[in-house]
């Protein structure tokens, strides 16, 4: 063979050499990578079951603390004058050992969803790599890309939820209506009524469990405060105590003040939805000329 014609051989024969181990490389590299992938979801699963364990235990505590409130709201109503009394203290002395533990558990919850969301990244900045990887195998890889498709979507599933927050519907008559139209918008106005009223109770169980750790955090400090003015122990842990019941003390005035507005929001959009349902049962009533029965919004 001339040598001119070796040397066409062997340039013709280097791309393939290097795309056929390109191609060898990255067959190897597929198994590897849908392990690592595998090991990121595994790890979002064990995040998710983390948080679901720590968020039914502080379920229980705030089930426990809800009905120790209502002992202290009666011993409120039961004492005559402001200043708390002896049973009133003694309960609130109770409570501070649970308070604790409610503080421990939110922290615990809090930690949980942030490793929750921090493997959540995770597995989709895994999978952003993976389907990078499998588009530029010869053919796309559609097995492996239905994997990767299933395992996108497992993941979805334990994604960390989004807040359920949201304002009441701005629903509002127009002069178009008809009186399906109304009807529609009365039976939309109902479900938001049922929703926020949901809501506004929620929002009052944790406005009083908030109030009593409240009542009790202000009673440790008060107590920390008279050790640490008398000087009784050692000085330096009761400052530090003072300092740290001081500290969550403020935190939690915070909390209480953000669960009255959350509250308060919630009672001026129900009146809000009251005063649209009355003007949409109205129109009704006009156009098909006899009243239309509507339950009462709060």
């Amino acid at each position: 063979m001339a040598p001119s014609a070796t040397r066409a051989g062997r340039a013709c024969a280097a791309p393939r050499a290097l795309a056929l181990a390109l191609l060898v490389s990255a067959l190897r590299a597929a198994p590897a990578a849908a392990q690592a992938l595998a090991v990121f979801e595994e790890r979002l699963r064990h995040a998710a079951a983390e948080q679901a364990r720590s968020e039914a235990d502080q379920a229980a505590l705030v089930a426990q603390a809800e009905r120790e409130c209502d002992a202290i709201e009666r011993a409120k109503s039961a004492q005559p004058g402001p200043r708390a009394g002896a049973e009133l203290e003694r309960l609130l002395r109770a409570f501070e050992g649970l308070a604790v533990r409610l503080d421990a558990a939110e922290a615990r919850v809090a930690a949980e969803r942030a490793a929750r969301a921090r493997a959540h990244a995770d597995f989709e900045a895994a999978a952003e790599r993976e389907e990078q990887r499998l588009a530029r195998l010869s053919g796309g890889q559609p097995g492996a890309l239905l994997e990767l498709g299933a395992a996108r979507a497992r993941a979805a599933a334990l994604a960390p939820e989004a807040p359920p927050a949201r304002p009441a519907l701005d629903v509002r008559a127009d002069d178009a209506d008809g009186p399906e139209q109304l009807a529609a918008k009365l039976e939309l106005l109902d479900a938001e009524v049922a929703r926020l009223d949901a809501e506004l109770a929620n929002a009052a169980r944790t406005q009083t469990l908030l109030g009593a750790r409240l009542d009790a955090r202000r009673l440790q400090a008060r107590d920390l405060g008279r050790a640490r003015r008398q000087g009784a122990g050692r000085l330096t842990l009761l400052e530090r105590a003072a300092d740290a019941a001081r500290a969550s003390l403020a935190d939690l005035e915070a909390r209480v003040h953000a669960a009255q507005r959350v509250h308060g929001d919630l009672q001026r959009g129900l009146q809000s939805l009251a005063e649209r349902r009355e003007d949409l049962r109205r129109r009704l009533e006009r156009l098909r000329g006899h009243a239309v029965a509507g339950r009462e919004v709060p």
